[in-house]
């Protein structure tokens, strides 16, 4: 009460001076205690919050690249179920042999020569070549080439010669022409035998091809 009675009695503007200084001593600690602490520790919060966004953002970008990776696999996936059902296996180059047959001989085609070539292995699949011989006409022969072009199984047909048949072997059969061509399919190799893949492996051919 004293010091309060003593105040005022000063004058008007003393008062005024006490008031103000009491006022910047009390925002000083204020500031420096309570005020600047609560700002480092908001910075502090707004840092890992950013940080926090970061994580989260990279969270989704390893969620949309993780889906997508697993849309091509299933895509890889949905195109090797469909190369091994193009592709015949080993224990089916037989019937497939025997098809080849069937369709030149159901078009009249007389099969001079037919014989199958050794393998020739590639990254995923191997070729196995066909050499025949046949006689026939022009007509038939093309018959037999777009038969084999619509078979399910992939059959290319290359190196295709065609000479006339001297008029002695033409008989009454109207066959007047004799080719030879080579008729390449694809064996599918299972996991077990196929190479581990590497940069630029090659894909078998696209199915149905006539190349002289």
């Amino acid at each position: 009460m004293a010091i309060e009675d003593t105040v005022k009695g000063w004058p008007w503007y003393a008062q005024v001076a006490l008031f103000l200084g009491i006022a910047v001593v009390l925002f000083y600690f204020g500031n420096r205690f309570m005020i600047e602490p609560q700002k480092v520790k908001m910075a502090q919060l707004n840092k890992e919050r950013d940080q926090l966004l970061q994580e989260i953002n990279k969270g989704e970008t390893l969620k949309s690249r993780y889906i997508e990776f697993e849309a091509e696999l299933k895509r890889l996936e949905t195109q090797l179920d469909t190369l091994k059902k193009i592709l015949p296996s080993t224990e089916e180059i037989i019937p497939l042999y025997s098809r080849i047959q069937q369709e030149a001989t159901e078009l009249g085609l007389v099969i001079v020569s037919f014989k199958p070539g050794g393998k020739a292995p590639q990254q995923f699949y191997d070729n196995w070549p066909l050499n025949m011989t046949l006689n026939g006409n022009y007509h038939t022969l093309a018959k037999f080439f777009e038969r084999l072009g619509k078979l399910y199984r992939i059959i290319n047909v290359n190196d295709v010669s065609i000479k006339p048949l001297a008029a002695s072997k033409t008989g009454t059969n109207q066959n007047t022409i004799a080719s030879t061509c080579i008729a390449t399919t694809f064996i599918y190799k299972e996991e077990s035998t196929a190479t581990t893949t590497t940069k630029g492996a090659k894909a078998p051919p696209k199915k149905g091809g006539l190349v002289q």
